[in-house]
């Protein structure tokens, strides 16, 4: 009865560790695939998007057009190195479109001043009406307690909102982005005094998709909408994490 025992215990341990393996290989594969998309969406396609808009222009240049076009066929073709790329870091790196490379280990404000100078500086045609950019404080956030999801998520929930700006609010003066606590959350606003949000920006998109899937994940909220005195409002909030027991000792041990 002995050995029968020992092979039945075996046998289940072997089919429980095969069955933990091929789980963990299938939530990389389909995190793999996920991220793939967003890298297309966050990137190609929403470069697509401002250059079919700026067809509309009849007295563009052909050689901005095919600027363009190149940019895109670069961007397009390095898709697949920064997705290995970040696969083989373990998503401890995220890739966005211009080549900027943020290691996800680094501080969530530090991350999210990069995100916002980068993309604010790209050549969208909702940036060159605007003359007052009130620049975020996002050291607030500095306390917060994040994984590297997480910051990732927020990393692209800001680029996504402002990459937004660039491409629909063509008439907008004046792009501010508040990040603040209060009552125990956190919110991260980006605010905008353009006219309205046409149809097409309104449509439930992979962005909104994503934003939504952001706000899941740390368990609030997604809001974007338009007011008629403050513009086109795009607002993730959610709550402040309390610190564990373990934190607090070491915090403890610090101050001694």
């Amino acid at each position: 009865m002995v050995p029968s025992v020992l092979a039945l215990c075996g046998a289940g341990l072997v089919t429980s560790f095969y069955d933990r393996d091929l789980r963990f290989e299938l939530i990389q594969r389909r995190r793999a695939v996920e991220q793939t998309y967003e890298a297309v969406h966050n990137g190609p396609l929403q470069q697509l998007a401002v250059i079919l808009r700026s067809m509309d222009n009849p007295n563009l240049p052909m050689e901005q057009v095919e600027e363009q076009l190149r940019s895109l066929n670069d961007n397009l073709r390095n898709i697949f190195e920064r997705m290995r790329q970040e696969v083989s870091t373990q998503s401890e790196q995220l890739y966005l479109r211009g080549n900027l490379v943020l290691d996800l280990n680094a501080p969530i404000p530090d991350l999210l001043y990069q995100v916002y100078n980068h993309t604010r500086g790209e050549n969208l045609p909702g940036f060159e009406a605007i003359r007052t950019f009130i620049p975020p404080n996002f050291g607030i956030l500095r306390s917060s307690r994040l994984s590297l999801d997480d910051k990732r998520g927020l990393c692209l929930f800001l680029h996504e909102a402002l990459f937004n700006v660039g491409k629909h609010a063509i008439d907008a003066t004046r792009l501010n982005v508040i990040c603040s606590a209060s009552a125990g959350w956190y919110r991260l606003q980006i605010i905008d005094n353009s006219p309205g949000l046409s149809h097409s920006s309104l449509r439930e998109g992979q962005g909104t998709r994503q934003a939504r899937a952001i706000a899941t994940q740390l368990r609030g909220r997604f809001n974007r909408y338009h007011d008629p005195q403050q513009g086109t409002l795009c607002e993730l909030t959610w709550r402040m994490r309390r610190a564990s027991l373990k934190q607090w000792r070491s915090r403890l041990r610090i101050h001694r």
